[in-house]
C-alpha cells in the first residue's frame, strides 16, 4: 500500500506542476522550441502493491501507469493514465478502484484535461479539470 500512496503523491505533484506551468502562459512556452523526450506512446509500468502485517508482505493489489497517443478536438494528444485496484479477494477488507487520467498536448506537454475518479472503501471522489 505504501507504493500506492506514493502513486497518489506522484499524480498530485504532477498535477500541481501542470497548474503552475499553465499559469506561466502557453504563449511563453510556445515560443520555445520544445522537443519531447519524456513521454512516448505505448509506455506501461505496473506495480504490485503490498500490505505489511507483522513484517510479512502480503500482496493486496496493483497499480499501473500507461501512455497512449490519441486525438482530442482533432489534435494529437497523450492520454496519461494511472489505475490502482485491490485484488478482489481483499475487497471485503478495503476495496480500492482509483483512476487518474490526464490529457496533454504532444507538442508543448501542456495539460488539456485532468480526471480523478477515486473509490477507496466508502470514500468516493470525482474531479475533472479542463485547462
Amino acid at each position: 500500500m505504501q507504493r500506492y500512496c506514493s502513486l497518489k503523491i506522484i499524480v498530485i505533484c504532477s498535477t500541481l506542476y501542470s497548474f503552475s506551468i499553465n499559469n506561466l502562459g502557453a504563449q511563453s512556452l510556445q515560443k520555445c522550441e520544445l522537443k519531447n523526450t519524456t513521454i512516448f506512446h505505448g509506455e506501461l509500468i505496473k506495480y504490485n502493491v503490498f500490505y505489511t502485517l507483522a513484517g510479512v508482505y502480503v500482496p493486496a493489489g496493483e497499480a499501473a501507469f500507461s501512455t497512449t497517443l490519441s486525438k482530442h478536438d482533432g489534435k494529437p494528444v497523450f492520454l496519461l493514465s494511472g489505475v490502482g485496484n485491490t485484488y478482489p479477494s481483499y475487497d471485503w477488507f478495503f476495496k480500492v478502484r482509483d483512476i487518474y487520467e490526464s490529457i496533454v498536448d504532444t507538442t508543448t506537454l501542456l495539460p488539456i484535461q485532468f480526471t480523478r475518479n477515486v473509490s477507496e472503501g466508502s470514500h468516493k471522489m470525482y474531479h475533472k479539470a479542463i485547462f
